[in-house]
């Protein structure tokens, strides 16, 4: 007869063998980001190491933080475009209007459209006329967020340029407007400029 703990021991030291040949060595912790790494973030294809190069420089906070901000909006994922947009938002200090519209025409649209929602979130209503530029251009993604960018200001020359992006020729574009002129009209009635 076969002794079933000599079988069982056998069977679970094989097992622990095999465990520890198949287990990976553990990472070192995380290293520091020299700058060159940190300047050339957008060459990095890896999402969460770019993530974590964007975070390392709020923490470092250099005097180019504005800049690199605004540059880095140009990333292609919309979680890393969206913290900085609320990054951004909230320091308004930080970040001049200038900058924010240095960068307003230059591509890819998802930048421009992300600086629009910064104006929207900062009710920043001096840049209307600047964002107007907008109104002919190319990408209807643009196009719809200058609407709802308008809408959120809600002044008399937003209204007038919510006016004429109702009748543009993407009938996204034209009920985006649409929506957020019936949304700057109610917000003028019921709060005064």
């Amino acid at each position: 007869m076969i002794n079933l703990r000599l079988i069982i021991n056998y069977r679970d030291s094989n097992m622990a063998q095999e465990k520890t040949r198949k287990e990976k060595p553990r990472r070192s912790a995380k290293k520091k980001m020299s700058p060159q790494e940190i300047n050339n973030f957008q060459n990095i294809k890896n999402k969460s190491q770019r993530f974590r190069i964007i975070k390392e420089m709020i923490k470092k906070s250099p005097p180019s933080l504005s800049q690199l901000m605004i540059e880095a909006l140009a990333d292609p994922c919309e979680e890393i475009r969206e913290f900085i947009i609320n990054f951004i938002s909230q320091q308004p200090d930080l970040h001049g209007e200038k900058l924010l519209l240095t960068y307003l025409n230059k591509p890819p649209w998802y930048r421009k459209t992300a600086i629009l929602k910064i104006i929207a979130h900062r009710q920043d209503e001096t840049l209307v006329e600047a964002i107007s530029e907008l109104l002919n251009d190319p990408n209807v993604a643009v196009r719809c967020e200058l609407a709802q960018t308008l809408g959120e200001l809600a002044t008399s020359l937003a209204r007038q340029l919510l006016s004429s992006l109702t009748t543009d020729k993407n009938p996204y574009v034209r009920r985006t407007a649409e929506k957020a002129l019936a949304k700057a009209s109610t917000i003028r009635f019921t709060s005064p400029e």
